[in-house]
């Protein structure tokens, strides 16, 4: 099944699991839906030769069919929400689903502090559920898709004058497609990741006192997704998945710096000499919510030079962390007030 439906047509929400591959709705409808950029759904069948380990009688070796499922998203990132009163961050499935370690303080203020775990470490890693309803012609019906334990990589992109954006690739366990509808849930008033996004206005790398202006960045989590299928069952069913990374792998990304070239030019022995920097990039939007993206020590890989009236350089960069911190990238989320 391929998610080809435009996003008008459907309902789509997430929540954390609390075991792998548990339905984190329990079979309810969600209280609360996300505005998601782009939601893409796929499932598949394969049918595995089981190399006579189940052999039938006349010694022929028995088939098997294995399924699994991948969701590929994006999102707008926003600020704390408070419906009820109990402050939330509407994202925080997806962050932890992707290895993002949370602590959260009540406040007042409220913040939000994810640092992306380094190392192999799965058991910090809690599996999402997506629970996708498909609104039928009629507008009052749907048919309600579930994906368990949904877990993978997840990008955050930075772009001047438009949303910072966090997209994803999960994958996890088998979804079919129901073969009747439900009743389509009541449209929410206001879909969480739809108001208060935090938009890029301005950023610099400043090295040496010098500041050199960010036209755009972007993080890759880089994980390796292992799947463990359970051998004890007839239909060896996918039974958990891992989150692994070596100890060399680094979380990575690009930027691009633009302004006049002597001033870029600047920055080149730096680059050749692997110099490490800080990165920080401070938002805020209009409901006074804040978000700081920081990376310790960044360096910066070979890079290559455009010209459009004024240089770009686009460099590739690698977050190391400072110490066994687990720091190489944090996301801030907090409140002025």
């Amino acid at each position: 099944m391929e998610g080809t439906l435009s996003l008008v047509n459907r309902l789509t929400a997430v929540a954390s699991e609390t075991s792998y591959g548990d339905d984190a709705f329990s079979g309810s409808d969600p209280s609360e839906f996300l505005a998601f950029l782009s939601f893409d759904p796929s499932t598949t069948n394969e049918i595995v030769p089981d190399a006579g380990m189940r052999a039938t009688h006349s010694g022929r070796s028995h088939e098997v069919y294995q399924g699994g499922a991948s969701v590929s998203w994006e999102i707008a990132l926003t600020g704390i929400v408070d419906p009820d009163g109990t402050p939330a961050l509407p994202v925080t499935p997806l962050l932890l689903a992707s290895n993002w370690a949370q602590e959260a303080i009540v406040g007042p203020p409220p913040s939000y502090e994810h640092n992306l775990v380094t190392g192999d470490a799965m058991t910090k890693v809690p599996s999402c559920t997506f629970v996708e309803y498909l609104i039928e012609h009629d507008g009052e019906n749907a048919r309600k898709v579930v994906y368990t334990g949904m877990r993978g990589n997840s990008t955050l992109t930075l772009e001047m004058g438009q949303p910072v954006r966090l997209s994803g690739e999960f994958t996890g366990k088998f979804a079919s497609f129901p073969a009747s509808t439900t009743p389509k849930p009541a449209n929410p008033a206001v879909y969480s990741g739809e108001e208060n996004r935090f938009i890029m206005v301005g950023a610099e790398l400043t090295a040496d006192a010098v500041s050199y202006p960010v036209e755009s960045v972007n993080f890759s989590t880089n994980w390796q997704v292992r799947e463990d299928r359970d051998g004890t069952t007839a239909d060896t069913t996918l039974s958990y998945v891992h989150l692994e990374r070596s100890p060399g792998d680094r979380v990575t990304g690009s930027m691009t710096l633009k302004g006049r070239s002597a001033a870029l030019n600047t920055l080149l022995p730096a680059i050749e000499a692997g110099t490490a920097f800080e990165l920080v990039v401070s938002l805020e939007n209009s409901n006074g919510d804040t978000l700081t993206i920081t990376a310790p020590s960044v360096q910066f890989g070979s890079f290559g030079r455009g010209g459009d009236g004024a240089m770009t350089f686009d460099v590739p960069i690698h977050c190391n962390g400072t110490d066994a911190g687990e720091n190489e990238l944090t996301l801030s989320f907090g409140r002025t007030a």
